[in-house]
């Protein structure tokens, strides 16, 4: 029984020599495969934050480039508003206008009052001149009022 003992404890040596072998075999693989698969991840995580940082440079250069467009947008807006200011400055307030066409328009009604009177007793020559008056003083009431409303715009 010794004999087949000691053939049953060498067999069961060289197994468990083989299943060492095979064992530190396994590990060896699992270990490389761990290793690729950290190279793996690496790379990915590296490839991902370059990514990251070339999205966030194109967001960035796209605020920038929207930013610069709505500025030169408002600088022609306030230019804008500026023309209408100056504009509005040179305009004739409404009542003096009303007050202007109110004074042509009592005029006016004078002259052909005074014309109408007139033109019955009066003979050619003097109605001509009278007529002659009354356009004269028309037009000069007509500078008068402009030259207010000139002056009350400034």
């Amino acid at each position: 029984m010794t004999a087949e003992n000691d053939r049953l404890c060498e067999q069961l040596a060289a197994l468990d020599a083989r299943l060492t072998e095979r064992i530190a075999g396994l590990d060896r693989l699992v270990e490389s495969k761990f290793d690729a698969s950290k190279i793996a991840v690496d790379a990915a995580l590296l490839a991902a934050e370059k990514a990251v940082n070339a999205a966030l440079a194109a967001a960035d250069k796209a605020v920038q480039t929207a930013y610069d467009s709505q500025s030169k947008v408002n600088e022609k807006q306030n230019e804008f508003r500026q023309a209408l200011l100056d504009q509005q400055g040179t305009f004739m307030p409404r009542e003096t206008y009303e007050q202007a066409q109110r004074e042509v328009a009592r005029r006016l009604e004078n002259l052909e009052q005074s014309e109408a009177s007139t033109s019955g007793s009066l003979s050619g020559g003097a109605a001509t001149r009278v007529l002659g008056f009354a356009i004269v003083s028309l037009v000069v009431g007509v500078i008068g009022v402009l030259l207010a409303i000139l002056a009350a715009t400034q």
